[in-house]
């Protein structure tokens, strides 16, 4: 986990950061990216400076890794499971797309899994969720 800073020169950490973005993306994104680990981290928000813990996905093919929002953690336990040490070796694309953000609409980076067995995986899916207490 990273550490914590009360106070520090934020700029010189411009241009370096460590996490995907839709700005720092290739237009048509990534292709084919296999997940070596999923990391729960504090990342802190850059407009509003509050921390809030993401999943973060790390790559075989690239150095950058992926704080993942709801919605793309959300495609992601829909094709694999609750269960994120069955991601590990899995892969996904990553595609920049428009999103909305508020009223506004903006670049952002949605994954698509890539999935050998929809079927499989689904019912997989199907059998965890009938296990949920409430």
């Amino acid at each position: 986990m990273a550490e914590k800073q009360e106070n520090f020169d934020a700029s010189l950490y411009m241009g370096s950061s460590e996490f995907m973005s839709a700005k720092r993306a290739p237009d048509e994104g990534w292709a084919r990216l296999t997940i070596t680990e999923i990391a729960a981290e504090e990342i802190t928000n850059r407009q509003s400076g509050k921390a809030h813990k993401k999943a973060v996905l790390s790559f075989e093919e690239v150095d950058l890794r992926l704080p993942l929002n709801s919605t793309n953690l959300a495609v992601l336990i829909q094709a694999w499971g609750k269960g994120v040490a069955k991601w590990v070796g899995q892969q996904i694309r990553i595609k920049k797309e428009l999103v909305r953000f508020g009223s506004d609409m903006v670049p952002g980076l949605i994954v698509y899994p890539v999935v050998s067995n929809p079927a499989h995986l689904a019912a997989q899916a199907e059998a965890e969720a009938d296990q949920i207490p409430f």
